[in-house]
């Protein structure tokens, strides 16, 4: 029996969140259809739950309570009518159901890279529909994906999810704060082939949306806006400039501002601070072992202080400090670790919540993809 979607709910800052309501759902029906097994759906249901999450949109109804539900009402792992769609929503107090068919169309066997088992090489044919409670069609999705990846395709589904949910996301034109100091453009500048400083230049004379700082973004700020794509209306499909690009070929243009992080380390320097409250691992071999970052903790004020506890909220990471005492004007080093091993393909943003003996709370976060 094929399972049905859940997403945990996960605590976020509201900053990082769209200014409007998120719409509450249930995964409902996702069938297997040509080359597809109902193992194979299962798995495409987890990425697809995850890239619906991370846009910021939906909040997605528990697993284990729809099979409730289902059961209860003799439904479980049977053909509905779009009038059980209806009444399941009702039952399940959702705005929507996602229902629909995954297909895929093998074009090609090939040996793979250890000559000991074969690929199949082929195409897929996603079709989803989002019913509302009254039996409207809300949103739908239909993706043709030759050559991606299986995440790839599941993330141009919930991309296509969004886009025709509703036309006003395509205009919305607010300043995202990604983690509580990134502050980014609405919008692409456009493409360019050289870095389009009279642009920027007159972006900022202009203060425009409020700002007049902006620029463009480091490498690893070029990943994080990459990880929250869809929120921020991004092209995967397409490279993002940073301040090192080398300006060969044609980039996209994303501007970024993090003034208020100077504005609050001015001010909060009497207390430990980390020196980065994001790390990107980037993309990890999958065979490259153990992949490693270090955070620096500061402690500026004139006490001593220790590291109390450490919470995390992905069990591949693990965690280990250089030194749990540190006294007034010395530094320690957490040393976050990931192990890729069994997750090609997935793609990771873990909070880390450190509590220090003065009470204070620090939140980091940690990104990459397992290649």
């Amino acid at each position: 029996m094929r399972k049905l979607i859940f997403v945990a709910l996960l605590i976020v800052s509201a900053n990082v969140l769209p200014t409007y309501a998120k719409l509450r759902m249930a995964i409902l029906d996702i069938k297997p259809g040509v080359g597809q097994s109902t193992a194979q759906v299962d798995g495409l249901e987890d990425m697809l739950t995850t890239e619906l999450f991370k846009s910021g949109y939906f909040t997605i109804i528990e697993r284990s309570r729809v099979d409730q539900v289902l059961k209860a009402n003799n439904l479980y792992g049977k053909p509905m009518t779009t009038s059980q769609y209806k009444a399941m929503a009702d039952k399940l107090q959702v705005d929507a159901v996602l229902v629909g068919t995954i297909n895929y169309i093998i074009s090609d066997v090939k040996t793979a890279s250890d000559g000991s088992s074969k690929i199949n090489v082929g195409e897929y044919d996603v079709d989803l529909r989002l019913i509302g409670i009254s039996g409207e069609l809300l949103s739908s999705a239909a993706v043709h994906a030759a050559g991606k990846s299986q995440r790839e395709t599941m993330d141009l589904a919930a991309r296509e999810i969004v886009r025709n949910l509703d036309p006003s996301i395509k205009e919305n034109k607010t300043v995202q704060i990604l983690y509580d100091y990134l502050y980014v453009f609405p919008e692409d500048l456009g493409v360019f082939t050289s870095k389009p400083s009279n642009i920027i230049d007159i972006t900022n004379r202009n203060s425009s949306y409020g700002y007049s700082d902006w620029r463009l973004p480091t490498d690893e700020e070029v990943q994080i806006l990459k990880a929250n794509a869809m929120l921020l209306h991004l092209d995967n499909a397409r490279t993002y400039a940073s301040n090192n690009s080398s300006w060969n070929t044609s980039y996209n243009v994303r501007l970024v501002r993090t003034k208020i992080v100077v504005q609050q380390r001015s001010t909060m320097r009497q207390r430990p601070y980390f020196e980065e409250s994001v790390r990107d691992f980037g993309n990890i071999p999958i065979l490259g072992g153990v992949a490693k970052k270090r955070f620096c903790l500061q402690n500026p004020s004139d006490r001593n202080v220790s590291i109390e506890n450490v919470t995390k909220t992905d069990s591949h990471i693990s965690l280990e400090w250089d030194k749990k005492e540190i006294a007034s004007g010395e530094k320690t080093f957490l040393i976050v670790s990931y192990n890729p091993n069994g997750r090609q393909g997935v793609s990771f943003r873990s909070t880390i919540v450190v509590t220090l003996s003065d009470g204070q709370t620090i939140e980091l976060l940690v990104t990459g993809k397992v290649e």
